[in-house]
Formats: structure tokens, sequence, C-alpha cells
């Protein structure tokens, strides 16, 4: 997916926290909206702070995303970054959103088909990513996030982002099984 991103003229910051042993634990020091940061969390700030588009990439892990990217969300999805409440709100009101992004889309893997995920759980992914994270986050079309499932076991993908095509339909994606917690933060060549 990033070489097809990059080969349509965008510029990708891939990051795959696995690979990178992505510290997920958020210390206490690093809560106040103007602590110092670590410089790899500094830096994924900038990143996503001045992105035009985000792709997030896991497996469903019991409706939700994997540990590690639930820390990377906490220490990164942050006051001053992503989101900012107004004067004298303690965080009990509605935040105003900060990023940039014009769009934010959210592939998952599961082995619990998609119709099964809506009717039984309510797809708790869907509900993660667009109501509570993306649309604190900005005016930005963040809002309506796509969170795509993964539909074929075998990993052959059909997402037409991947293909270089228009937007992807959320049923469209699959990704193979060994998926791990990824994200892109994409520059548009506009």
């Amino acid at each position: 997916m990033v070489k097809t991103l990059a080969e349509n003229g965008h510029t990708v910051a891939f990051h795959d926290l696995y690979t990178e042993h992505f510290d997920p634990v958020l210390p206490y020091a690093e809560i106040p909206r103007d602590a110092p940061l670590d410089p790899v969390i500094a830096r994924h700030c900038s990143e996503i702070a001045t992105a035009d588009g985000i792709v997030i990439v896991h497996p469903d892990w019991w409706g939700q995303p994997p540990a590690i990217l639930k820390g990377w969300i906490d220490r990164v999805i942050r006051p001053g970054i992503a989101y900012r409440f107004r004067e004298g709100d303690n965080g009990e009101g509605i935040p105003k959103g900060l990023l940039a992004a014009k769009a934010a889309l959210v592939f998952n893997t599961a082995n619990t088909p998609a119709e099964r995920e809506r009717e039984v759980f309510g797809d708790p992914l869907e509900r993660l990513w667009k109501d509570c994270i993306f649309s604190f986050c900005g005016d930005t079309g963040c809002s309506p996030a796509h969170v795509c499932r993964g539909c074929d076991k075998y990993g052959r993908g059909t997402c037409r982002l991947a293909r270089g095509g228009g937007s992807p339909h959320p049923s469209i994606l699959s990704l193979n099984e060994k998926s791990t917690a990824a994200f892109f933060i994409l520059k548009s060549p506009c």
C-alpha cells in the first residue's frame, strides 16, 4: 500500500508500531497538554498534526485495536495536537478539533463476518474510530472516517485506494491475517 500511495504522488510516513517497538504506556508526566514529549512521540504528533490524510491498519482484538495502538492513541491523539478544549473547560465539554487531515481511513482485519459484527456487537470499531476519536479531531472530513473490514481470509486485497483508484468503500478492503498495528500519514501531492 505504501508503494502504491507513493506512486500516486503522496508522501507517506509509515509506522509499524511493533517493528518500531513503540512504547504504548502513557507516562503520568506526559499527560499535561504542554508536557515535554519523548522525541518519538513528538515526531508522531508532528506528522499527524500536519497530515492531509490518515490511514490506520490493525487487527480486531476483542472488538478493539491492539493495546499497542491504543497506547499510540493515548500518547499521540492528544490535547494541543489533535484537539483542544475551550478556555476554562477542563475536559467536560466538546473539544475543538485541530487535525488538518481531510480524510481518515481505518482498515481492520477480523475473523468475524462484518454482518455478525454489526448485528451482535454493533461494530465497536466503527463506533470507536468514527464517534469517539476522529469526530473530536477536527472539522476535516475525519468524522466520517471509513472503517473497513477485512473480508477475504486469503488476503487478496481489492481496495481501490491501494490500487490507486477512487475512495475506498468500507466493504472492499481485505488484508491478510498477519496485519499488525500500522499507520500511514499522507501528504497530498496537491
